[in-house]
């Protein structure tokens, strides 16, 4: 039988690599703005501050939230590796399919309104 404590612990460790993906999801949501909308390097250097900012910001909510402000190693090496899970997974077909997606949205869009 797993004691509560390893069990507690165990949960935190899932609950981390869940967030490392939403984490990563996140991330690729702004790729696939990217990708439709050109941006200066300036705009892709502030947008990548500030969404460092809210992963760390987020982080250190989750580890307060769960661990009473405690670091834990393996859970911010949880996060970090649902990030890569997740970009080396998923991410290669969400991004260009998202691209693609728009792209077609915004010419469907555009062919109506010639219509009228």
């Amino acid at each position: 039988m797993i004691s509560g404590n390893l069990a507690e612990e165990g949960r935190l460790l899932l609950l981390s690599l869940f967030w490392g993906m939403l984490f990563m999801a996140t991330y690729d949501v702004l790729r696939v703005f990217r990708g439709v909308v050109r941006h200066s390097m300036l705009a892709v250097n502030i947008e990548d501050y500030l969404y460092w900012v809210f992963v760390g910001l987020r982080t250190f909510l989750f580890l307060f939230q769960k661990n009473e402000g405690m670091i834990r190693w393996y859970v911010i090496v949880g996060i970090g590796c649902g990030m890569i899970l997740f970009f080396g997974g998923i991410s290669r077909f969400t991004v260009p399919a998202g691209v693609c997606l728009i792209q077609k949205f915004t010419k469907t869009v555009e062919k109506i309104k010639k219509l009228f």
